[in-house]
Order: C-alpha cells, then sequence, then structure tokens
C-alpha cells in the first residue's frame, strides 16, 4: 500500500490469526480486532464484538479479504434497528488511540 498518501501499510503478520486472516490483537491494549480494507485500500482496525448501540461499521468478506464499509449516521441507525451486526472503529475504544494519532 502507498504509504505517501497517508495509507496504512500492512502490520507484519497483520493476517495470520484466523481463517480469513483478519483477526488479530492490539499492540496497545490487547483486545481483539479485526483488520478490514475500506474503499480507499487502507487498513482499519474494528472491535471483534459488533455494537448494538454506537455501530456504524459492516463487513463483509471477499476473496478472503474482510472488507469495511462506514455507514452514515441514518443508515447506521435504520441498521442497529434492524439488528444487523455493526462494528466500531478500535480507535474508538482503545485506550491508547491518542498514541497512534499522526500529528
Amino acid at each position: 500500500m502507498n504509504q505517501s498518501r497517508g495509507l496504512f501499510q500492512q502490520p507484519p503478520n497483520a493476517f495470520a490469526d484466523t481463517p480469513d486472516g483478519s483477526r488479530k490483537t492490539c499492540r496497545s491494549c490487547r483486545q481483539p480486532i479485526l483488520w478490514a480494507v475500506t474503499d480507499r485500500q487502507a487498513l482499519m482496525p474494528i472491535d471483534v464484538d459488533p455494537d448494538p448501540k454506537h455501530g456504524n461499521i459492516s463487513t463483509y468478506v471477499k476473496d478472503g479479504t474482510r472488507h469495511a464499509v462506514v455507514l452514515a449516521k441514518s443508515k447506521a441507525a435504520a441498521m442497529r434497528a434492524a439488528k444487523q451486526p455493526l462494528h466500531v472503529a478500535h480507535f474508538s475504544t482503545c485506550p491508547h488511540a491518542a498514541n497512534w494519532r499522526r500529528r
């Protein structure tokens, strides 16, 4: 991936923990996370467990790669109301997220 455009590079062994290759553990807080590819081809860490109250990320696996779709507020609310499993970005729940933000 192209780091000059500010995109994430694949972490070493990021895709080695599960059959679809997307489960990992956060290096800071040690919570389980999933790595997913966004529509901009950037890697995004997301919490493993769906969040029925705040979830706004839908995921799917295509050709062995997990993809993430960040939803608009109204669409996320409708999907949560329909009991669709939605996740949140791990950046929003990790107690050490500030350490990973670019300055």
